[in-house]
């Protein structure tokens, strides 16, 4: 029950950065350059191998295919995850 919270989460987060976006790029015409002009870096708050990283690599893969910007997953574990807070 708990990995579909964090899922859950993560999916909005993906989601609301997607749609803000391609938000942006609407916004201003289609003449600016494209949004994100740099990778889109997911940070993970816990250690390479575990759930919530196999979750962050499957989104950052469909939304890099969708979105034709490369995602880079960091992985901050520790300090009861407020590393990467």
């Amino acid at each position: 029950m708990h990995h579909s919270v964090a899922g859950s989460g993560l999916a909005a987060l993906c989601l609301s950065a997607a749609l803000g976006g391609s938000g942006q790029a609407n916004a201003q015409g289609g003449s600016a350059a494209a949004f994100p002009q740099k990778a889109v870096r997911f940070i993970v708050p816990v250690p390479p191998g575990g759930g919530a990283d196999f979750v962050a690599r499957t989104y950052a893969k469909r939304l890099g295919d969708t979105l034709g910007q490369p995602f880079v997953i960091d992985n901050r574990g520790g300090a009861a995850c407020i590393i990467a807070m």
